[in-house]
């Protein structure tokens, strides 16, 4: 077996274990209340609605991944079969259960990927060809990024008033005791740790640029994701060129 297909392995078994480790605690938070209290308990304490609000960043940006990734036919790939029901059925499931959908579709394209690139990433042939569609979906391009202007600036907002409002200490407790509240910082683990695969992926070799952005990642959350998205955007001029296409 050689080191690509050590790592797709490692990574998957990292997947994994995610997942098992979410399903009791989302067993414990379904038993314990409803999800309307769930929701009213996040807003009562600011650091719970801050951890909700770096969960929504991360969300979003992996899901608009999984949508391009699945349904852009911007270079018209050989052997690529975009599906727009096939974006669908994965959204719908990750709206549904949360991150251990995105996950479950990081499994999916890591087993039947030859690579552990090709499984998050489509390159390009060297005689590529942009096709019409780029001027159809160029919205959809500033339309995202806007999105991810507008949710940084949530988040660094949510995160300003839990500051003013509450030392860290008091609101990790609040988080801890419950169980949607905890349920939703652990789900935002997983979307962190998918996307901290998909950083390392899309970067690779640049191993200064991978580890910088892992780091502020993990210590500032997902407005670092933003940030990247936004980076990521610059100079481009598709979605697809954006998040998805290397030469």
């Amino acid at each position: 077996m050689n080191s690509d297909a050590s790592l797709r392995w490692l990574v998957i078994l990292l997947f994994s274990c995610c997942i098992l480790l979410f399903v009791p605690l989302l067993f414990t938070a379904i038993t314990t209340e409803s999800l309307q209290e769930g929701f009213v308990n996040i807003g009562n304490n600011p650091w719970a609605l801050a951890a909700f609000s770096d969960f929504t960043v991360g969300f979003v940006f992996n899901l608009t991944f999984i949508c391009v990734r699945e349904a852009s036919d911007l270079y018209q790939v050989p052997g690529r079969k975009p599906s727009l029901w096939t974006a669908f059925f994965w959204v719908i499931l990750a709206l549904l259960v949360g991150n251990p959908a995105v996950l479950s579709y990081g499994i999916y394209q890591l087993v039947k990927a030859h690579s552990i690139k090709s499984a998050f990433l489509v390159t390009l042939p060297s005689d590529k060809t942009g096709s019409h569609s780029l001027s159809k979906t160029k919205w959809l391009y500033w339309l995202f990024q806007l999105a991810m202007l507008g949710l940084l600036i949530y988040y660094i907002v949510s995160c300003l008033i839990a500051l003013m409002s509450q030392s860290i200490g008091d609101g990790w407790q609040y988080i801890q005791k419950d169980p949607w509240a905890y349920l939703t910082f652990f789900d935002n683990l997983l979307g962190v740790v998918f996307t901290s695969v998909y950083i390392a992926v899309s970067q690779h070799p640049k191993w200064i640029h991978v580890i910088a952005w892992w780091l502020t990642l993990w210590l500032f959350g997902n407005g670092v994701t933003a940030i990247f998205a936004l980076w990521l955007c610059w100079r481009k001029y598709s979605l697809g060129e954006s998040l998805l296409y290397r030469e």
